[in-house]
Parts: C-alpha cells; structure tokens; sequence
C-alpha cells in the first residue's frame, strides 16, 4: 500500500479507500487471467510493528467488485486496530479457479446489473486511462489519483515486457 506512513489512526474513510482501491486492482488481474476467487484474505501491518490478518471465504466464487469489496471490508474489521497507523496492507485472494469450473452459490445477487457496470467501467478505463472511471469508495485517494505515477506499480508489468524465444 503506497502512502501507508501518512495514514493517521482515526481515518478508517481513508484505509477503506486503499482498500477499494486494492480491490479494484485485483478486479483487473482477475480479468485479465480469466479465474475467479474463493478465499479472500487481508494481511495488515499496523505502524507499532503489530500485524495480523482477516480471512474470508466466499459463498460462492467470484471476480465481482461488488462482493469482493463487501468481503475485504469484512477481513478489514478482523484485523484493523482503531487507534493504530497503518503500514502495510496486502490484499490476498486464494483458491482461484476458472469461471465455468464452479459451483453458483444459492444467495448469490444478481449479477447482470454488477456485470454490465463493470463491462462499461473496463471500456471506459481502457479508451480513456486506467482509473478515470473507478469506485467512488476511492475518493478520499484523490491525491493519489492525481499523481500520473501511481497508476503503475512494480506489479503492472502487463505489456511491458517483451520476450524474444
């Protein structure tokens, strides 16, 4: 998590807000190898040294923002300190599998009206710049946002790289 050293104690709006943001990081990765997720886990690292982690497994697997964001903000309250700075936090997503290998959860909301906001936010995002559309959970990062250089990290390595075999 960039910036972490200047998240205060009190501004779990703020920490949510990375979390979002990680969540719709790990959207775009799940997309681009075409799996879907089971397991989503939260390691966070608090500024006194003391760590730990939240767990969640989902009913059902899945590449939804929606639910994946509902999911780590139920691993956030697990491990989240009030009073505590933030250093670190890492967005894990496990048990991946593809799409048509699953078995559909009974409860599961529907899914047309999340699916096709998501179609419209990639298309949007790819003719226009990754994050220009995004989740408005995100908008306390608009620093961050405005700063050309984070829309990479040393993880974004899509396209940049060229093997000669």
């Amino acid at each position: 998590m960039e910036h972490a050293n200047t998240i205060g104690p009190a501004r779990a709006t703020c920490l949510h807000a990375w979390l979002a943001r990680n969540v719709e990081r790990l959207v775009e990765e799940l997309d681009y190898h075409a799996v879907v997720v089971g397991r989503l886990q939260i390691y966070m690292g608090h500024g006194n040294g003391q760590g730990g982690a939240g767990e969640v497994e989902l009913p059902a697997p899945s590449d939804r923002f929606d639910l994946l964001l509902e999911a780590a903000y139920q691993c956030f309250a697990q491990v989240w300190v009030p009073g505590l700075g933030v250093s670190r936090m890492h967005l894990i997503a496990t048990n991946l599998c593809r799409p048509g290998f699953v078995q559909l959860g009974l409860f599961e909301p529907p899914a047309e009206r999340a699916r096709a906001g998501a179609r419209l936010k990639k298309e949007v995002n790819q003719k226009l710049g990754r994050f220009v559309l995004r989740s408005g959970a995100t908008l306390p990062l608009f620093d961050v946002y405005r700063d050309e250089a984070q829309s990479y990290d040393v993880c974004d390595i899509h396209g940049k790289m060229r093997t000669t075999l």
